[in-house]
């Protein structure tokens, strides 16, 4: 999972285009037959995106959580933008048809 530190304002007023790229953009997410975490400081906030092709993906428990499982201390929301597609909560498959979304609570162990 690839940091995003997010620059304050005294250090954003003195960064190149390069190091504004670096600590804003969320690039090379959509990777075919993977799942991409990005993590952003400002909010403790976790983007992904997977592109499962021939087989179920696992959600992680990225080391820097610092968390048993991903839900652990945070909640989950997932827009499907591809085709129909099926995500399992403990246990339990959502059919997810395109722009559906689907929630996942905190505490949610298996996603």
């Amino acid at each position: 999972m690839k940091l995003l530190q997010v620059a304050d304002a005294v250090r954003y007023e003195r960064m190149t285009t390069e190091e504004i790229r670096e600590a804003f953009l969320a690039d090379e997410l959509a990777i075919t037959g993977s799942l991409e975490l990005r993590y952003i400081d400002l909010d403790r906030t976790v983007v992904g995106f997977a592109v499962p092709t021939s087989g179920a993906l696992e959600l992680p428990c990225p080391a820097e959580l610092r968390a048993d499982f991903f839900c652990q201390r945070r909640e989950l929301g997932i827009l499907n933008v591809g085709g129909p597609g099926v995500v399992t909560v403990d246990g339990t498959e959502f059919a997810l048809d395109k722009l559906d979304c689907l929630y996942a609570g905190r505490g949610a162990k298996r996603s």
